[in-house]
C-alpha cells in the first residue's frame, strides 16, 4: 500500500463535512484540518481491507472508473462498488469516533 497522503479534494470532502467543517470555523482550523488529513491517511492504510483500499485509491487517486477497476482486478463493477462503498462507510465511522464535531 502506498504512503501517499491523502488529498481530501480528491476523496470527496463532502462524504466526511470536512470542508464545510473548515468553512464554518476559522479558529483552530489549519491545524485540525491537518489532523484530519492525518487521520484519514491513516484509517486508510489500516482500517480498509487490501481490496477496499486498492478500489479506493484506484477510483479517487487514479480516477479509474468502477468497470475499469472491475477489468483490472478481475472481479465485477458490482463488487468494485461495494468496496468502495463499505470503505467510506468504514473511514466515516472512524473518522466521527475521532472527530465528534463532524457528527
Amino acid at each position: 500500500m502506498s504512503k501517499r497522503l491523502l488529498n481530501l479534494d480528491t476523496v470527496t470532502e463532502s462524504i466526511f463535512g470536512i470542508q464545510q467543517y473548515q468553512y464554518q470555523n476559522d479558529s483552530q482550523t489549519d491545524t485540525e484540518y491537518r489532523r484530519m488529513l492525518k487521520v484519514l491517511t491513516k484509517a486508510m492504510q489500516e482500517e480498509l481491507t487490501k481490496r477496499q483500499y486498492d478500489c479506493m485509491y484506484a477510483h479517487y487517486f487514479e480516477n479509474k472508473t468502477q468497470s475499469q477497476i472491475a477489468k483490472e482486478m478481475g472481479i465485477g463493477a458490482p463488487t468494485v462498488n461495494k468496496h468502495i462503498k463499505k470503505a467510506k462507510e468504514r473511514l466515516l465511522k472512524v473518522m466521527r469516533y475521532s472527530f465528534r464535531r463532524l457528527q
